[in-house]
C-alpha cells in the first residue's frame, strides 16, 4: 500500500481487517520518527500500543496535510473552504467512529478499535481540528493568549490522549466486548486532561523554539509561531527575526525574548510534572517509563535553548543521539524500568528509545 493509499483509505474493496487497518496506522505513524512514536515502541500492553497507532496515525495524517499548504493564511476562498471541508469530514470520520460504525478505509477502522477500547473525550478531537482550521487561515499569532489557544487543539490535544492512554487501566465490561481502559480515581486528585495539557504547551514551546528556522521557510512568507507581541516586546521586528535567522546568530534582543518564552514554557512544565510525578508511581512500569522519558526530553530541549539561544538560528542539532540515549537511561533508573521494547518495530522502522 503506498502512502497516498493509506491517507485516502480503500473504499469500496471489501471490509478491512483489524490487522491490515494497524498495520495502515503503523506505517503513517513511523515515518516522521517522532518522540511519542519511539518511546511508545516500549509499551507492553499490545491494545494501548494499538490505540496510539490509530490516534496517532489519525491526527498525524491531517496535520500533514494542513502543513503541506504553502499558502496557508493566504488561501483562496476556493481552497479555504476545500480544506475546510475536509476538517468537516474528519469530524463526521471520528464521529462514526467512536460509535463503532466506521468508514471502510484503513484509519477509520483503527480509530474504531481505539475509541472501542480509549473512550477519548469528543472535545479533545474538536480542539485539534479547530486548530488544524486556524492554521488554514493563519501563518502568525499577535499575542500569547492567541498562541495558547491554538496550543489547546495543536499540541494540547493530542499530549492528553497521549497521558490518557498511560495513565488508563482496564474496567470491567461485557462479556465478549473489547475491555474498556478508565483513568481511574485513586483520589489524589489526578486530572489526566489538565496534566495532558500542561505537559504538552510546555513541550510545544521548545519544539516551535528549535524549529524557529524551518518554519521561517514554510510558504511564500514563512510561519511564525513565536507571538509577534512577545517579538515586540523584546525589540524585534519580523524582519530582525528573518536577518538573524540567514546569520544563523542573534543579539540581547534575540535572547530576551528566548528567556521570556522559556520561562512562560516553566510554568506549564511545573503544573504538568508535579501532576505527572504524583501519579506515576502508580502507572505501569512502562507507562511510568514513557512519560517520564518524554518529559525529560523536552526539558533537556528547554535546557539547552535557554544555554544557547543561537543554537537554533544556527540549526544545531541540538540533541544529539547520545544525549538522548542518557535521558533515556535517567528516565529508566528513576522509575526502576528496564527500557526493553516490548512492542518491535517493522523492519526498517526506527527502534526506541533515539528520538527527534
Amino acid at each position: 500500500m503506498t502512502a497516498d493509499e493509506i491517507r485516502r483509505g480503500t473504499p469500496g474493496n471489501g471490509p478491512i481487517s483489524r490487522d491490515a487497518a494497524l498495520a495502515a496506522c503503523e506505517r503513517i505513524a513511523e515515518r516522521d520518527r517522532s518522540n511519542l512514536y519511539r518511546v511508545s515502541l516500549f509499551l507492553a500492553d499490545k491494545r494501548r500500543w494499538d490505540a496510539f497507532l490509530a490516534f496517532y496515525a489519525a491526527m498525524r495524517v491531517i496535520d500533514d496535510r494542513v502543513d503541506g499548504l504553502a499558502d496557508a493564511g493566504r488561501l483562496s476562498p476556493e481552497a479555504l473552504a476545500r480544506e475546510q471541508q475536509v476538517l468537516s469530514d474528519w469530524q463526521e470520520r471520528l464521529d462514526v467512529a467512536r460509535k463503532g460504525e466506521p468508514r471502510s478505509e484503513p484509519l477509520d477502522v483503527g480509530l474504531a478499535e481505539a475509541f472501542a477500547s480509549f473512550p477519548v473525550p469528543r472535545e479533545v478531537w474538536t480542539d485539534f481540528l479547530q486548530a488544524m482550521a486556524w492554521d488554514l487561515r493563519h501563518d502568525r499569532f499577535e499575542s500569547p493568549a492567541e498562541f495558547l489557544r491554538y496550543a489547546k487543539g495543536a499540541t494540547a490535544a493530542p499530549t492528553k490522549i497521549f497521558v490518557q492512554l498511560l495513565a488508563s487501566e482496564p474496567a470491567d465490561g461485557e462479556s465478549g466486548t473489547p475491555a474498556r481502559y478508565l483513568v481511574p480515581n485513586l483520589g489524589d486528585g489526578f486530572d489526566a486532561a489538565a496534566c495532558g495539557h500542561d505537559l504538552g504547551v510546555f513541550a510545544y514551546i521548545g519544539h516551535i523554539l528549535r524549529d524557529v528556522v524551518a518554519d521561517l521557510e514554510i510558504g511564500p512568507r514563512g510561519r511564525i509561531y513565536i507571538p509577534l507581541s512577545d517579538l515586540r516586546e523584546a525589540g524585534l521586528t519580523e524582519q530582525d527575526l528573518l536577518a538573524m535567522a540567514a546569520a544563523g546568530q542573534g543579539d540581547e534582543r534575540w535572547r530576551a525574548c528566548i528567556r521570556a518564552l522559556v520561562a512562560r514554557a516553566r510554568e506549564f512544565e511545573r503544573r504538568g510534572v508535579a501532576m505527572a510525578e504524583a501519579r506515576g508511581p502508580a502507572l505501569r512500569p512502562d507507562c511510568w517509563f514513557i512519560l517520564t522519558l518524554i518529559i525529560l526530553l523536552y526539558q533537556d530541549l528547554l535546557d539547552r535553548i535557554e544555554a544557547d539561544p543561537d543554537a537554533p538560528l544556527r540549526r544545531d542539532p541540538i540533541q544529539g543521539e547520545a544525549e538522548k540515549m542518557m535521558l533515556a537511561s535517567r528516565a529508566a533508573q528513576r522509575c526502576g524500568f528496564r527500557p526493553e521494547p516490548a512492542i518491535r518495530p517493522s523492519p526498517g522502522s526506527p527502534g526506541p528509545p533515539v528520538v527527534s
